[in-house]
């Protein structure tokens, strides 16, 4: 599990089958120079903010299907949340 708080960047990979957990603070967004992800997940928890990204990411890079698990939240209707 990563959280919004890291610093550094750096390269992230999440091999096939395997998750890539972000806890997102307020406002936070978990800032990556590079991600690739394999056949994999990303799971958040309930986000916060209309405006800013859970993963920012500089470079993004699929290569497979990759699912995205958002735990739980309240969404307001019409709002826009961006992930990556």
């Amino acid at each position: 599990m990563a959280t919004t708080a890291s610093t550094g960047g750096g390269n992230y990979t999440v091999a096939n089958s395997d998750a890539l957990g972000v806890n997102v603070a307020v406002n936070g967004s978990l800032n990556i120079s590079s991600l690739t992800f394999g056949a994999s997940s990303l799971e958040l928890p309930p986000l916060n903010s209309v405006t800013t990204a859970a993963v920012t990411a500089g470079n993004l890079v699929f290569n497979g299907a990759v699912t995205v698990n958002i735990t739980s939240g309240s969404f307001a209707a019409g709002q826009n949340y961006p992930l990556v």
